[in-house]
């Protein structure tokens, strides 16, 4: 998938909708039903995915666990479920935010379709 499919895979996970009609100013719906003119850039904010995504995975009953990025080494993002101990979406990246999606998008898999 492209990096435009992933990030509306994303939003559609963080229930954020598009809605604006042809011809008009790009709009997308938050849940709180807040309104955005841009939409997140879920694969390289950090800001947007700790707003909108990880909250969302930790109601799953989800930890992220976030390791590496020091001298250069790629960072690596998984994410456990406790009570079984049962870890899911293993990814890494050159930066935080690519892995933490990746890892996201990993873990939701076929829940969520563009």
């Amino acid at each position: 998938m492209t990096d435009e499919e992933n990030n509306e895979v994303l939003a559609k996970f963080a229930g954020i909708v598009h809605v604006s009609r042809p011809g008009e100013a790009p709009r997308w719906r938050c849940p709180d039903s807040t309104i955005l003119w841009d939409e997140p850039d879920f694969l390289h904010s950090l800001d947007a995915q700790a707003k909108w995504l990880i909250p969302k995975t930790q109601d799953m009953g989800y930890e992220m666990r976030v390791m590496g990025g020091k001298s250069g080494s790629d960072f690596h993002v998984m994410f456990v479920h406790p009570p079984e101990g049962i870890i899911h979406g293993i990814k890494q990246a050159a930066t935080e935010a690519e892995a933490r999606a990746e890892a996201i998008l990993s873990l939701i898999g076929e829940q969520v379709k563009p």
